[in-house]
């Protein structure tokens, strides 16, 4: 019990402008982030968010013109969206309906098959292509595709630009270069971009690194990593959804390619070291051990055309991300 109060203090902030870890310029943006947060909390409260087609059902009902209009709201469009991913079939006669029947000013792609068995690639491709297709019949005025940092290779030895070559590896690198290749084709004559998106850390993705190493701390268990060298740069969940927001809102002309990633990067040594140092801060001990391996990875990749373009920058440090992930997991035990 102490452990989850003191993790519940550590969140607190004096400041009234701070909704759900996403700061605000004014209060009334505040205000409609906490509106927003309210919504959501109902939501969950009452839905079974474990049913694929209710959940279907629900985002297609909320992803419309003001449903929401803050960080908070499409952050939760993005983890319904995550969510319905790793559900193999789709129902494309609903995608047309609601773009039939709405006027879409905007065209947020995320759905791609990932994880999936070798038969469901080509009908997640299929899916992805259809929904382009039916955004151009429909006049959606501005397509914003999500793309990867994956598709320039995880071998490279310092940080990716829009221009650096692509090195496809996977069925899914191969399929994320394919769908910018289709948007750049299909709308041309459109405001369009294809985001290269860094991997993204929060308290739900239990397949990276950092939430990883947090689930062995948890369980009582010692780190024991191999190589240690590999250097990763990840970007919180929340500092993406607040830079798609920037690419959603702005009028300005989008440049074909953005990087939306953070300029910070640690090793994977260092990411453990600073695990452990966050877990004892809560009275969970743990040490590392490095296993001798000569494993090359690399991520980085450089944002400053989101910089120079909006002004925009990822907020949240590593040590912040981090930190937010064990409490979260914590009081979870």
């Amino acid at each position: 019990m102490l452990h989850i109060v003191q993790a519940r203090l550590q969140r607190k902030t004096i400041d009234m402008n701070i909704v759900d870890g996403f700061e605000f310029e004014t209060a009334k943006e505040a205000e409609q982030a906490q509106k927003e947060l309210s919504g959501i909390r109902y939501i969950k409260q009452n839905t079974d968010m474990k049913n694929p087609d209710v959940v279907y059902k629900l985002y297609l009902r909320l992803n419309k013109p003001g449903t929401f209009s803050t960080p908070v709201g499409m952050a939760f469009l993005v983890e319904l969206q995550e969510y319905l991913h790793t559900i193999p079939y789709i129902k494309n006669e609903e995608i047309e309906e609601t773009l039939a029947n709405n006027h879409i000013d905007v065209l947020l792609q995320l759905a791609f098959p990932r994880n999936v068995k070798e038969d469901q690639w080509a009908s997640g491709m299929e899916f992805v292509v259809r929904v382009f297709g039916l955004a151009k019949k429909y006049g959606v005025k501005k397509v914003i595709n999500i793309s990867s940092q994956s598709i320039y290779g995880l071998q490279r030895r310092s940080f990716a630009f829009e221009g650096d070559a692509v090195y496809l590896n996977s069925p899914y690198t191969t399929g994320k270069y394919f769908s910018e290749l289709v948007v750049n084709e299909l709308f041309s004559e459109i405001s369009h971009t294809n985001v290269r998106l860094a991997t993204t850390i929060s308290p739900t993705t239990k397949e990276r690194v950092p939430n990883k190493l947090f689930a062995q701390i948890l369980d009582g268990k010692k780190l024991n990593i191999k190589g240690g060298k590999q250097i990763f740069s990840f970007l919180d969940v929340r500092d993406a959804a607040s830079g798609l927001v920037k690419l959603i809102t702005s009028d300005q002309d989008l440049r074909p390619i953005y990087n939306l990633g953070t300029s910070e990067f640690k090793t994977l040594l260092e990411i453990a070291e600073m695990a452990v140092k966050i877990a004892n801060r809560y009275g969970y001990p743990s040490e590392v051990s490095v296993e001798d391996a000569d494993i090359v990875l690399d991520n980085r990749i450089d944002t400053s055309a989101m910089e120079i373009d909006f002004g925009w920058k990822a907020q949240y440090s590593l040590e912040e991300s981090l930190n937010h992930i064990f409490c979260e997991n914590m009081q979870k035990q």
